[in-house]
């Protein structure tokens, strides 16, 4: 769960450092659309973000007789997390010169796909 958090911290990071912003002239606040995609570079890994505005409402189930809302615009990845990407911020999030700012993995993960389990968590990049 550690690691779903880290990853999704530096997402949202990337996210807000990456994006190219469109400025409200009256607010001085950056506007979004639902649906705004924003592809991102992570070494050479690229991956799609969409925009989710807030106070969207929504079906939570498949006969649509209960909603609802969305408190908080945010952003999410168009597809889950790929291992190649996760493996980058593993290296980044665990290098040892990152000194006491080092994060520690009880579970390294591994290479998913349809590939037999592989012993060897490390990925050639």
């Amino acid at each position: 769960m550690k690691c779903f958090k880290l990853l999704t911290m530096i997402l949202v990071a990337l996210t807000l450092i990456f994006t190219a912003c469109i400025v409200d002239d009256d607010t001085n606040e950056t506007v979004y659309e639902t649906g705004d995609m924003k592809v991102y570079n992570v070494d050479s890994i690229f991956f799609k973000m969409a925009y989710i505005s807030k106070d969207i409402t929504f079906a939570t189930c498949p006969d649509d007789q209960t909603s609802a809302n969305v408190k908080e615009a945010y952003w999410i990845s168009e597809t889950e997390v790929t291992y190649e990407l996760w493996y980058c911020v593993y290296l980044w999030a665990t290098d040892t010169t990152r000194g006491e700012n080092r994060y520690y993995f009880a579970n390294e993960g591994s290479q998913g796909g349809g590939l037999e389990p592989q012993t060897n968590t490390q990925l050639q990049l």
